[in-house]
């Protein structure tokens, strides 16, 4: 009788348990504001803010980073300079411009606005971060390369809230997206015999009262 009693509590303490539960600090890794008109404080990365200063695209004034031309003129300019020829600053730099712009737009609840820049995001990220002509240049420790896996992944997971927003995030659905001048038309595909009732992100949600083992790049010393 006691070992049955032992054991019924046991499994009671294990069912209070709730190791699953909702975050509430969504993208907490990017969050740096974002000011629309100018670029004061902690904007883009001082990496970016020196690449658009070498073409010209920006101009330090003693105290404040200062932009030329609009926002979408910038964006404009840096992906013709993209096509005549391509860096992985140039991308980088493009790529976050974009993200921190669609997350003003989502802000402003213009979400399909928002969606555009992430994809613009998302493209030039890719390309930073799995073409085979940077694959000697890339330098996993470098933190340029953590931020823009960041970028990379917080994308397209949010351009993929949009579209379930939409209920567009099902199976066979093609989903079409302005990119610059380009449209760009997206087909969401599930593996075959494919059943889902309904679509979560893991972002969501987190794992408490587990022991956890986080990899990180460093510098390799204890």
């Amino acid at each position: 009788m006691l070992l049955f009693i032992c054991f019924c509590c046991l499994l009671s303490g294990c069912r209070d348990q709730e190791y699953l539960v909702q975050r509430s600090d969504l993208f907490a890794p990017i969050k740096r504001p974002f000011n629309p008109e100018t670029w004061i404080g902690p904007s883009p990365s001082k990496r970016s803010l020196n690449t658009l200063q070498r073409y010209d695209l920006v101009v330090w004034d003693d105290s404040d980073w200062i932009r030329k031309y609009s926002l979408d003129e910038t964006l404009v300019r840096l992906q013709a300079s993209i096509q005549q020829g391509t860096t992985q600053e140039k991308l980088y730099a493009l790529a976050e411009l974009a993200f921190l712009d669609a997350q003003t737009l989502l802000d402003d609840d213009q979400p399909h606005r928002a969606l555009e820049r992430y994809t613009l995001a998302l493209v030039n990220a890719y390309e930073f971060l799995f073409t085979p002509r940077f694959q000697h240049s890339r330098n996993p420790y470098d933190p340029q390369f953590q931020e823009i896996c960041r970028i990379y992944n917080q994308s397209l997971e949010q351009a993929m809230r949009i579209m379930a927003g939409d209920k567009q995030l099902r199976d066979g659905t093609t989903y079409s997206i302005s990119v610059g001048e380009q449209q760009v038309n997206v087909q969401l595909r599930f593996p075959p015999q494919t059943q889902l009732a309904e679509l979560k992100f893991v972002s969501d949600f987190r794992i408490q009262k587990l022991l956890r083992h986080h990899r990180t790049f460093g510098l390799g010393v204890p």
